[in-house]
């Protein structure tokens, strides 16, 4: 089964830079109904970031892309503890970000360019970061989690956490030799001269 085989990020002073390649064999299969900014894009073929990155660990940045990069963005805030109710999820939210996606080799690919700004600013060095793949080929869709949730994707406590100290840090590249839609390995490239990058 395809998966999301390799993620690519990058931060600078500015901004959050996310690439996906999503591995897909049919990609005359792949669903990509949703056109119009601000639509359902997660019921298509689609990738999911999320992240909080400011020190409010009630909300998070929701950004998603289809196959041929139609886009959406929502500021979610998690329920009052104790009630039965999922995130709230504001799509009113207009955030400035950039998003790219269309075939590549092999699949497609997905690539997000995030003002640090829109997600809250570096107000802390460690951030709750997910990046899902909905993948729709098949009769039954599939799903795929950077940081598994046991369940839908806006589970904000398990998203993995990334710790950046303050210096030159960069993750080059995480990879996942051989996904499985039940579990997934991954390998992952740190580049972080004179400072250290504890991944979670």
């Amino acid at each position: 089964l395809a998966a999301a085989r390799e993620l690519h990020h990058r931060i600078d002073a500015d901004n959050l830079y996310v690439a996906v390649w999503c591995e897909e064999s049919q990609m005359d299969k792949v669903r990509a109904a949703v056109k119009d900014h601000d639509g359902q894009v997660w019921t298509d073929d689609s990738v999911e970031l999320f992240v909080d990155a400011d020190a409010d660990p009630a909300t998070y940045r929701h950004f998603v892309l289809n196959s041929i990069g139609t886009s959406t963005e929502s500021l979610c805030t998690l329920a009052a503890e104790g009630t039965r109710e999922g995130p709230l999820d504001d799509r009113a939210w207009d955030g400035p970000w950039q998003g790219a996606a269309g075939p590549c080799d092999g699949g497609w690919c997905a690539e997000f360019a995030i003002p640090l700004d829109t997600v809250g600013g570096r107000q802390q060095d460690i951030w709750s970061v997910n990046i899902n793949r909905t993948r729709r080929v098949e009769a039954v869709s599939q799903y795929c989690c950077w940081s598994p949730t046991m369940g839908g994707y806006h589970v904000p406590g398990r998203f993995g956490r990334i710790s950046m100290v303050p210096g030159d840090v960069e993750i080059t590249s995480v990879q996942l030799p051989h996904p499985q839609w039940t579990r997934c390995e991954a390998v992952v490239r740190v580049a972080n001269p004179g400072m250290v990058a504890e991944i979670d």
